[in-house]
C-alpha cells in the first residue's frame, strides 16, 4: 500500500469516527431532553437544571427534584446549570440568586388526585416541592419574593442548608 492511501484510509476512519462521536452527542445533548430524569414531568425552559447525582449528569424538571433525587439514592447533588426563571438564560449555579418556598410551583401537576371512589387525594408530598426558583439579579428575585412569598437568597445557600427530602 502506498501513503497515500494509507493517509486517505486513515482520513476515512477519523472521519467515521468523528461522525458518530457527533451523531452520539446530538442523541443525548441535555438542551434537547424535554421531560425530567427522575419524575418524567415536562422540562420547562425556565425551570431547567442540570446536575451530575454522584456520577451521573442528568437533566431535572427543577432543583428541588434534582435533591430529591440525589436523597432517593444517597448520592451526592453537584448543579451544573439552571435556568433564570423570567428569561430561560442559563445561569450558573455560583452566580444564581433564589426563592426557596414560594407559592409558585411550576412543577406540581395541576390536577388532583383521585382514589377510587372518585374523592380528592390530600397531597402530603410532592418532590418538586417546596420550590427552589432561580433569577439571574437579586433584584429580580427580591421583587419575585415581594409578590409569592419565600425567602431570597444564593442559590448554593440554599441548597447546602437543606434539609433531607423525605422519601415516603
Amino acid at each position: 500500500m502506498s501513503r497515500v492511501q494509507q493517509s486517505f484510509g486513515l482520513a476515512i476512519v477519523l472521519a467515521f469516527a468523528l461522525g458518530l462521536g457527533y451523531a452520539g452527542w446530538r442523541m443525548w445533548n441535555p438542551s434537547r431532553v424535554t421531560a425530567c430524569q427522575a419524575c418524567g414531568r415536562a422540562v420547562q425552559a425556565n425551570m431547567r437544571t442540570i446536575a451530575f447525582i454522584g456520577s451521573d449528569q442528568e437533566v431535572f424538571c427543577c432543583p428541588t427534584c434534582a435533591l430529591s433525587a440525589g436523597t432517593q439514592m444517597h448520592e451526592p447533588v453537584r448543579f451544573t446549570e439552571l435556568a433564570d426563571y423570567e428569561t430561560g438564560h442559563v445561569l450558573r449555579p455560583a452566580d444564581a440568586f433564589a426563592v426557596e418556598g414560594s407559592d409558585v410551583i411550576p412543577c406540581v401537576r395541576s390536577h388532583e388526585m383521585l382514589n377510587r371512589d372518585g374523592q380528592p387525594v390530600p397531597m402530603e408530598f410532592d418532590r418538586c416541592s417546596p420550590s427552589i426558583i432561580a433569577f439571574a439579579t437579586r433584584a429580580s428575585a427580591e421583587h419575585f419574593a415581594a409578590e409569592h412569598g419565600g425567602q431570597v437568597a444564593m442559590f448554593l445557600q440554599i441548597v447546602s442548608r437543606r434539609p433531607a427530602i423525605p422519601t415516603q
